[in-house]
């Protein structure tokens, strides 16, 4: 009875060791070469054009990224256009459904609108550099398929959780807490469908649940290195 419980106990090691065989390093390395994340950190602008879905209605949706710090994204709905911007050192917004000023972003929505510049996972691989704490908390399934659950904590103490498939190291999935009308809800991003695109990994869809509301996300444009004027980023 003893040899058996000992036995048990030695394979439930092995499997333990087994289990966290890689270190986060190890994991984000991997992500970085399978996926392109090397090729895509080169890159100096990103310009994206997407179908976006949500409650019943949808719209053509424009993305433009200037590293290392500028962002727009416009959102067609019902033939008027919100847009939000990061000009590097200001976050705003047009809504044309709250009126036709420009407004300031305030501190929490211009966070959040900045962290989208890095959409396609070159922040888990610069991590350090960013002063991001990664810790990997187990592994969990995501429609079927193992994943590395990794916990990361940004240095404003904000929380996110990453799903990384053990076999492509490709981001399946993303958990976080964020700041809604009606206090703090938690929302989950599905990345799916991924495609290559001048050598990276890009996931084509997204589909994101906040508790009450889904949305998805189709991108039908990819580019890479196009000129984008600073003025797009202004006010």
């Amino acid at each position: 009875m003893k040899n058996k419980l000992r036995l048990l106990l030695i394979l439930a090691f092995i499997a333990s060791v087994n289990l966290f065989s890689e270190s986060i390093d190890e994991i984000v390395a991997k992500m970085e070469s399978k996926n392109g994340i090397d090729k895509y950190q080169k890159f100096k602008t990103v310009r994206l054009e997407a179908k976006q879905e949500v409650m019943g209605m949808s719209g053509a949706m424009n993305f433009f990224v200037k590293k290392p710090n500028k962002i727009r994204i416009d959102m067609d709905m019902q033939g008027k256009t919100i847009i939000q911007a990061f000009d590097g050192e200001k976050g705003w917004s047009v809504n044309p459904f709250m009126g036709t000023d420009t407004n300031e972003l305030d501190k929490e929505t211009s966070s959040q609108l900045q962290s989208q510049i890095n959409i396609f996972g070159d922040r888990l691989i610069n991590y350090k550099q960013l002063g991001i704490t990664l810790s990997l908390v187990g592994v969990e399934s995501v429609d079927g398929t193992d994943c590395y659950k990794i916990k990361a904590v940004e240095k404003d103490q904000k929380e996110f959780t990453y799903f990384v498939d053990r076999s492509s190291y490709k981001t399946l999935q993303m958990k976080a807490k964020m700041q809604g009308p009606n206090g703090e809800m938690e929302l989950t991003t599905n990345l799916k469908e991924y495609k290559d695109f001048s050598g990276v990994q890009i996931p084509t869809l997204m589909e994101i649940d906040a508790q009450m509301m889904t949305m998805k996300i189709t991108f039908t444009k990819i580019e890479f290195d196009k000129n984008i004027d600073d003025s797009v980023f202004k006010r």
